[in-house]
């Protein structure tokens, strides 16, 4: 079987023709041996800029300065299916518990090996691209270390941040990918936003945090899930989202039924006094045009729960557009003359209300949680 070594920086990248394996050295004496795979045909789009000088700067396909160095050495992680990385035990130890409680020498079989003089640990389940840019950061090798990431590199790193415990030795490079990132901080929901909430709870992001859940909270469509996708968000998050979604969702759609109720059962109107051929009149409009709007909006009859295709934003949306006519705008009590409260003010306790719940959707706190 052919076989090509390519060696680049602190990369070699050998290559057959079923698969390729970078070998890539943190440490030159280095006496652990990470082996880093990931699913054959996965990708990871991830693209950076580092630029210490401005020199040798590229561009990509979008028109964005890149280093072309930088470039190449990023194309050929994203290439490999396998990565072997050599560290150091102790760098990997000292930031991660999990690493130190791994390379116990009485303890697991790593840890045994270890304490012999070399060890390997097979990883089949991280990012290797990702856990390249961990490494290179525990073994201070700054200048191997991209100085802007995509949003989906953030998104395995956190993963691998909040698996192996390594917030604390990654706070100052989070701080120096975020400005740019920020940027791109949804204020919608859309399919970033599970990635972003992964980012936001493993390098414990407060104010993203609220502000992601808060989005969450209100414009998902169903209750908010992993999908199978491995996030580090505990489920309790995910739970909360849900309920306070479906809560408010709930009081909506109450809302709208209930005045709908009320118009079905008893005198709303509060003209006419005693002559109840107008006010009945006047009801029956308020009820028909009442029914037929909702209908006409989505929110009547009530879905049920879990409210699958509704969102909170959706439901506010709509129920603003709900139009009542009543009997009374139109022919004024001899009474009371001309109306000062058209529509029953209907549809402006509708959109108070909606209103209202809508606002109470406001993210949850961070700290709740850890």
């Amino acid at each position: 079987m052919a076989m090509h070594k390519i060696v680049e920086s602190n990369i070699a990248i050998i290559t057959t023709a079923s698969m390729s394996v970078e070998e890539v050295t943190a440490d030159p004496e280095g006496d652990l041996v990470l082996v880093v795979s990931r699913a054959p045909g996965s990708s990871d789009r991830s693209k950076c800029v580092d630029t210490e000088d401005g020199s040798n700067a590229g561009t990509d396909e979008d028109g964005e300065g890149l280093n072309c160095s930088t470039v190449r050495r990023q194309e050929n992680y994203m290439s490999s299916e396998k990565r072997r990385l050599r560290v150091s035990s102790k760098a990997m130890s000292i930031a991660s518990p999990v690493f130190r409680a791994m390379l116990v020498p009485d303890r697991f079989e790593e840890g045994r090996a270890l304490s012999e003089g070399a060890a390997e640990i097979e990883l089949p389940d991280d990012d290797p691209a990702a856990f390249t840019i961990i490494v290179f950061i525990l073994h201070h090798r700054n200048r191997q270390v991209p100085k802007k990431i995509e949003l989906q590199t953030m998104g395995s790193l956190a993963i691998i941040v909040d698996k192996y415990q390594l917030l604390e030795c990654m706070e100052l490079y989070r701080d120096v990918w975020l400005p740019d990132l920020n940027t791109q901080l949804p204020t919608s929901f859309d399919n970033t936003l599970l990635e972003w909430l992964s980012i936001a709870w493993a390098f414990r992001l407060p104010e993203q945090f609220k502000h992601l859940t808060r989005v969450a909270q209100r414009g998902s469509l169903s209750n908010l899930a992993s999908d199978g996708q491995e996030v580090p968000i505990p489920d309790i998050v995910l739970r909360h989202i849900a309920k306070d979604r479906q809560r408010a969702i709930s009081k909506a759609l109450s809302m709208i039924s209930d005045t709908i109720d009320r118009y079905q059962s008893a005198r709303q109107c509060p003209y006419y006094g005693s002559d109840t051929t107008k006010h009945r009149a006047c009801d029956s409009m308020v009820l028909g045009s009442l029914l037929r709007s909702a209908k006409s909006v989505g929110l009547y009859p009530p879905q049920k729960t879990p409210y699958e295709g509704l969102s909170m934003s959706l439901v506010h949306k709509s129920a603003v557009l709900i139009e009542v006519s009543a009997l009374c705008d139109f022919i004024p009590s001899d009474r009371y003359g001309s109306m000062a409260t058209p529509n029953h003010r209907i549809p402006s306790q509708i959109k108070t209300r909606m209103d209202e719940i809508l606002s109470s959707l406001a993210g949850l706190d961070l700290e709740t949680f850890t």
